[in-house]
């Protein structure tokens, strides 16, 4: 048996995943999807359930699909693409990773991915040299694989172009994660097909970024989704939708409720942030006015809201049993594959394990006003064929 693995967030399942999966169901004898929990790496709830999410997947070509511990699934790029990765080496059977990336000439990823893993001394000399000048860290990491890629033979207008891409920055880090394992995992790069990963026009590929957009426009999203999968989704989103402003009053609280001390050691705090974040916490109510009052070239938006959500979560990084959330019936058979690192019913579980799985379970439940005990539930989603 040779299976590929897909990493996603199905945030939600579009016509472009569905696309994915057709083209790995090709070259495999089956998919499993390592799919973020919850909580996904924009550091915010998933725009839908966990297993809605799964089960689109499942309708759409994936043999099955395994939940993503919720310290990775809201880590940066390079920590998410390195825990990830350990996921799907822990996985039997799987041969190949499939990426997908937002440029034509995807072999250009394995080169800039390689300049980046060598770090030669140029590299390193070109990194310090703009971080002097002011630069942040990902603009001067991003010059000195430019740099490189120019003694390399790669354009400079190329690089720039591959570098500002979402998709393609992560590709990168999933061939970085795969290096550095010594994996004998082959990584697989597919172009995107349809819009970009922030593109938020709308059409048959639309971008997850551009349904979220544009849930209340039903007839938009159905046309951007498999139609095994609109009507599930669009359900779940009437039904159970995120609230938001419940997510960032509890943010504020656990802001305020926190010291300047148990902040500094949340993970990427440092050079005095937290008492920055705790000042502003008390001064303001609104979550966005925290941020901004806190951004900086060092400091962006996005690591910022991770900060925000691990005060909330108090995820302790700990090694997480893996949940299988779903798998099609006739692939029932693999679980008996899986060793102890994994599960599927929580009553296989120790009361110590899972904690942060557990907490960030309830708190979503709270923000979609669901049953809080959906943890604890022995299910595991099955679909026919």
């Amino acid at each position: 048996m040779k299976l590929s693995a897909v990493i996603c967030e199905y945030n939600p399942f579009h016509n472009g995943h569905a696309y994915q999966l057709e083209k790995a169901n090709r070259r495999s004898d089956g998919v499993i999807c390592v799919m973020s929990g919850d909580f996904v790496q924009r550091a915010e709830p998933a725009v839908c359930d966990k297993y809605v999410r799964a089960e689109c997947a499942l309708l759409a070509g994936a043999s099955s699909v395994v939940e993503l511990p919720v310290a990775v699934s809201v880590a940066p790029g390079e920590r998410f693409a390195r825990g990830a990765v350990e996921v799907v080496e822990k996985l039997p059977h799987v041969k190949k990773l499939f990426m997908g990336c937002e440029t034509q000439q995807p072999s250009i990823l394995e080169k800039l991915a390689d300049i980046q893993f060598t770090e030669s001394q140029s590299f390193r000399d070109d990194l310090k040299k703009h971080l002097a000048d002011g630069a942040s860290y990902a603009q001067s990491y991003a010059f000195a694989t430019v740099q490189a890629g120019v003694k390399a033979g790669i354009d400079t207008t190329m690089s720039v172009e591959v570098l500002a891409k979402p998709n393609n920055l992560l590709c990168i880090e999933y061939i970085k994660a795969l290096r550095a394992r010594k994996s004998d995992i082959e990584p697989v790069i597919l172009p995107r097909k349809g819009n970009d990963y922030n593109d938020l026009k709308m059409g048959e590929f639309a971008s997850a970024s551009a349904i979220r957009a544009n849930l209340q426009n039903a007839d938009l999203v159905r046309a951007a989704m498999p139609s095994v999968c609109a009507e599930k989704f669009l359900k779940a989103v009437a039904e159970h939708p995120v609230d938001h402003k419940l997510y960032q009053g509890l943010v504020i609280d656990a802001l305020r409720r926190s010291t300047p001390e148990q902040l500094s050691k949340l993970p990427d705090v440092g050079e005095g942030l937290e008492h920055k974040l705790y000042k502003n916490a008390l001064q303001f109510t609104n979550l966005d006015d925290i941020l901004d009052a806190a951004k900086s070239k060092r400091y962006t938006r996005s690591r910022l809201k991770r900060i925000c959500l691990s005060a909330l979560l108090q995820y302790g990084n700990t090694p997480a049993r893996l949940r299988v959330l779903g798998i099609r019936e006739t692939f029932k058979s693999y679980l008996a594959n899986l060793g102890e690192s994994f599960y599927v019913k929580t009553s296989e579980l120790e009361d110590n394990e899972n904690i942060d799985e557990r907490r960030a379970d309830a708190l979503y439940t709270l923000l979609t006003h669901t049953d809080g005990n959906r943890f604890y539930s022995n299910r595991l989603l099955t679909v026919r064929g």
